[in-house]
Formats: structure tokens, sequence, C-alpha cells
């Protein structure tokens, strides 16, 4: 690739991602706890007891801009009944994450905490001047082709990207989530910083470093990132299996965020397609016995069917 930094620039201006990302931060909560509705309502700085509702997802778009007289009231603000997190920005409380839903597993509390984070970050994040965040874009983009160069995965990134873009496409997302999974594509080598992690030498010298680690690590980078916060839900969560035996946090079926299930059936496909690391590359038809074999374990068996159905396409690409 001769400029990941200009491609990835250019899937995020062309597209208009930075104007969505609350948008998507929601959508992908209310995927992963299984909820019907979730909203963010964001505490004025002028006005520190009122709050303005900021985005929506499940809910009336009118909602957007409404004003909160009360942002300290110990009962819900906008959805009645479902959990609740604190929005976290550096110091006081910036305002709060709410969640429809009225049967949480055990996990959705820490799930929904994580969104309320990512959110905190997003709205620190946007007062970053554009062109000091077009310029952290293209280093990070740059930094994961460097250590895809340096053989971290060994496969051609705009092959893979064509990948991941197919399986959106063919399962009807929303512009904004073929191009998570286009960059969640390009981004996820970042993992490979986890080798350099110092806090348990020992560990790293008796066995290697699970997945789930380096998925940890590629999305901790990508958060930082003003305007991509929403990738590091993507990336965390792109070695989870559909059974719920993957990392890190066990998640299962349909919840695990679609651009994660498509990273993960991407990356599969496209390690298959290409030699790495002494392996000999195998045939298309070779590759996709192997991820049908797969298929309702470690994939979700609707992103394999889709990326057969497009063996045309995606030969076209590769080949």
């Amino acid at each position: 690739m001769d400029d990941a930094g200009a491609v990835l620039e250019e899937l995020v201006r062309g597209s208009g991602y930075r104007a969505v990302t609350l948008d998507r931060l929601l959508s992908q909560t209310c995927e992963m706890v299984g909820a019907e509705a979730a909203c963010a309502v964001v505490r004025q700085p002028d006005e520190p007891g009122t709050g303005i509702v900021a985005a929506v997802q499940g809910l009336e778009h009118e909602l957007i801009g409404l004003t909160i007289d009360d942002m300290d009231s110990a009962g819900t603000l906008v959805i009645r009944g479902g959990l609740q997190a604190p929005i976290p920005p550096p110091n006081g409380g910036r305002g709060r994450l709410e969640v429809d839903l009225e049967a949480p597993d055990p996990r959705a509390g820490s799930l929904i905490s994580r969104a309320a984070a990512l959110i905190g970050i997003a709205l620190d994040q946007a007062k970053v001047p554009a062109r000091l965040a077009t310029s952290i874009i293209g280093e990070t983009a740059e930094l994961a082709t460097d250590l895809d160069d340096r053989g971290a995965y060994g496969v051609p990134k705009e092959a893979e990207m064509e990948v991941a873009r197919t399986a959106a496409d063919s399962l009807g997302l929303s512009m904004a989530e073929v191009v998570e999974a286009e960059i969640a594509t390009l981004l996820y080598p970042l993992g490979e910083l986890a080798r350099s992690d110092t806090r348990a030498p020992s560990l790293r010298r008796s066995r290697p470093l699970p997945p789930a680690r380096f998925a940890e690590v590629a999305a901790e980078t990508v958060m930082h990132v003003p305007g991509l916060e929403p990738l590091a839900t993507i990336l965390r969560h792109h070695e989870e299996h559909f059974d719920g035996s993957g990392g890190p946090d066990g998640l299962a079926g349909e919840r695990i965020p679609t651009g994660s299930r498509i990273v993960g059936a991407s990356k599969g496909l496209s390690a298959l397609l290409f030699p790495s690391r002494g392996r000999p590359s195998l045939t298309v038809e070779e590759a996709f016995e192997h991820m049908r074999a797969s298929a309702g374990s470690h994939y979700d068996p609707a992103i394999v069917d889709v990326l057969e159905v497009s063996l045309a396409r995606i030969r076209a690409g590769l080949e």
C-alpha cells in the first residue's frame, strides 16, 4: 500500500464518518447488549445543572437537542428504566449514557461503562483542530502499515480491505459500517504493538500472546485517534468467536459487533488465501472449505455465506 495515511483520510473524509461518531457508538452499544434504544446526554459547560441530548439510537430523532433541566437528578433523564453510566471526561462528570435494557446479562454493565468512556473521549477529541486530527489519523495508518510490512500478518492490505468491503456491501450495511469494516481491516495490525508490552516479560518468553491481547492493544491505540473512537469497539472484539469461545470479553453470536464479525472473517479468509510465515496459500475453493468448517464456531455463518456467494467479486480483487 503506497500511502496508508492518504487511504485512511479519504475513507474518513469522503464518507463524512467523523460526523456520526456518537451515533455509531450508541448503535454498537445497543448491538452488544441487545438493547432497543440508547441516548447520550451531555452536560452544558456554561450551565452545569443542565444538559442536552447529543445523540440517540432507537428513539425519535427530534429528541436530539432536547434540554434536560436537572442533570443531577437521581432518576432517569430520557429513558425510563434500563441502565446508566456516567460519561467521564478527564475531570468532573460530563454527562450520562442511558440504555433501554430490561434484562441485562452480567457483562452489560461493563460494556455500557466502556461505551460511555469512549463517548467521553470522542467529545474531548472533537475539539482537536482538523489539521492535527488529519495528521494523527495519517500517522496511525502509517504505523499500522509499517507493522504489517515487518511481517505482522503478511497479507496484502488492499486485498484484505476488498474482502471486508465485499462482506459489508453484501450485507446491506450503512455507509458508516462499510467504512468501519475497511478502516478496521487496515488498522488491526496495531495489535502487534503488544509484542513490546513490558509488563509480563516472563509470560512473553514462555508462550505467545493470545489474539485477544492483540485486539485490546489495537483498540487502546485507535481510541485516541480523533474521529475513530468507534473503531476501538470493532477492533477490541474482532477476535471474539461466534460460539463465545473467543476474547477478550467472551461475546457470542449477534452480540459481537457486526464490524468485528466482518473483520474477523475477512482476516481469516485472507490468511488462507496468502502465504504467511512459512504456510502456503490455498486456492479460493480450499479456503472456503476451511471457512465453512469454522462457521458457527469461529465465524458468523451468515458472513461466511456472503463471502462465498460473492466469490467471483472477491476473486477479481485478489487474483
